[in-house]
């Protein structure tokens, strides 16, 4: 059980015991013959390291290599030797650490010059041989022989005939050309030069589109809008553009911008135009653009806007032939008002099928005054069609006094007829009486 610690302990006493005598040994004093042979032996071996190819011996070519380089001659102390060469061995190591660190500075000058050569983010081992691979790969482009044969086309490798030579004249051709002309073959473009080719923004990219537009409505005149299709897309940027050509070009291409700004141009655009309608080339043009780009909400107020009588019964005549809902409730909105009543009436001639057909339909709004605006719009009507459907209504509803009120607002001999027959009836005198009562209530109420 207790033999582990037997061993350890027969261990430290050992051990003990070891270092005792080692620390009573007596050393022998070292020989100086025995010093010296070791030091002959480094000597040697460090002669035998750093001996060049030449063989001759570094401690010999001392004095010529310190001549060179304008240093004392140096020597490495061997025993036996004066003591001013074991004074100069210390300058002999210095002046091979000298060197040393000479050659490494130029080794890392020749390695940053090397490297400044090459892009920045590129391995400098893989940018020489890229170079050489290309030098290899790549021949050096030369002039084209002046005098040739045309025989010597085809018999290459033993292959071919002078015959098969005159089939290809353009190769012939080419090659009786002068040098003067190949190398004007060879030059390269801009963009090939550059090694990408040019690429145009997207603003430049859309004057281009324009101008061409603009040289498409110079040539002719586009009533129909063909040479402006390309623009719609992007309308709201070329809207802009046609701008500032309306407010700096002149002559032709002004005239032509007013005109695609007429296809393009939305309701943003009426200041800019109503500019040039104070312009007597542009005003003709200028109008019709107004009437193309404005919608129906614009086209009112621009006729209700105080200014020129004209213009506002241009605009109102664009207003009367538009076919749309929105057109309905601006025509009803501007027979509301005074202001523009008798305008709208003047011109009730011009409505279109589709807000005369509105117009009757009116007849039954449950409001009054939508009601009095189509009474008053479809009086100032005279043609056949619209008297034929007036007649028709009153012989359908004779107890209705809108048609009756239209008959009063007409002032034509048809009308007038019409009306003395009525009054010969006492059936229809109230419908007479009501319908005169709620013409003049319209007249003296105010605006809505």
């Amino acid at each position: 059980m207790n033999r582990p610690d037997e061993e350890d302990d027969f261990t430290s006493q050992t051990e003990q015991k070891l270092d005792s005598l080692l620390r009573q040994a007596a050393w022998p004093d070292a020989d100086p013959s025995t010093i010296s042979r070791m030091h002959e032996s480094v000597m040697r071996e460090l002669h035998a390291v750093v001996q060049p190819e030449g063989g001759v011996d570094p401690l010999d070519s001392q004095c010529n290599q310190t001549d060179a380089i304008g240093l004392p001659a140096l020597d490495v102390p061997i025993p036996g030797q004066s003591s001013d060469r074991r004074r100069q061995f210390p300058y002999s190591i210095a002046v091979s650490a000298l060197m040393i660190l000479v050659a490494f500075a130029a080794g890392r000058w020749s390695a940053s010059g090397r490297s400044s050569s090459v892009p920045s983010g590129e391995d400098p081992q893989l940018a020489e041989s890229a170079q050489h691979d290309a030098s290899q790969t790549v021949p050096a482009l030369k002039e084209p022989p002046k005098d040739l044969d045309p025989d010597h086309l085809v018999a290459k490798n033993g292959v071919g005939s002078a015959k098969d030579a005159t089939t290809e004249p353009n190769k012939q051709e080419s090659l009786q050309k002068p040098a003067s002309d190949s190398t004007q073959m060879i030059e390269p473009r801009p963009e090939l030069a550059t090694g990408r080719k040019q690429r145009l923004t997207p603003r430049e990219r859309m004057k281009l589109q324009l101008e061409d537009v603009l040289v498409c409505l110079s040539e002719k005149d586009d009533t129909d809008g063909s040479c402006c299709r390309t623009l719609l897309p992007r309308r709201a940027e070329f809207e802009f553009m046609l701008g500032e050509v309306i407010r700096n070009a002149t002559g032709q291409r002004q005239l032509a911008a007013v005109t695609a700004m007429g296809f393009v141009g939305t309701d943003t655009a009426v200041p800019v135009l109503l500019g040039t309608t104070r312009s007597e080339s542009l005003r003709e043009k200028s109008i019709a653009a107004l009437k193309q780009c404005c919608s129906e909400q614009m086209l009112a107020g621009l006729v209700l806007q105080p200014g020129d009588e004209t213009l506002q019964r241009e605009f109102l005549t664009e207003l009367a032939h538009r076919s749309t809902p929105n057109a309905v409730l601006a025509w009803l909105h501007l027979m509301r008002t005074q202001r523009s009543r008798i305008l709208c009436q003047q011109a009730a001639s011009d409505l279109s099928p589709f807000l005369v057909d509105a117009m009757f339909r009116e007849l039954d709004a449950p409001l009054m005054d939508d009601r009095i605006s189509a009474i008053l719009s479809l009086g100032r009507r005279t043609d056949k069609p619209t008297q034929d459907r007036i007649m028709q209504l009153i012989q359908q509803f004779p107890n209705r006094w809108e048609p009756v009120a239209i008959l009063m607002c007409s002032g034509s001999e048809a009308a007038v007829r019409t009306l003395t027959k009525l009054q010969k009836n006492p059936e229809r005198f109230a419908v007479l009486q009501t319908a005169s009562i709620q013409l003049q209530a319209s007249v003296t109420l105010p605006d809505r």
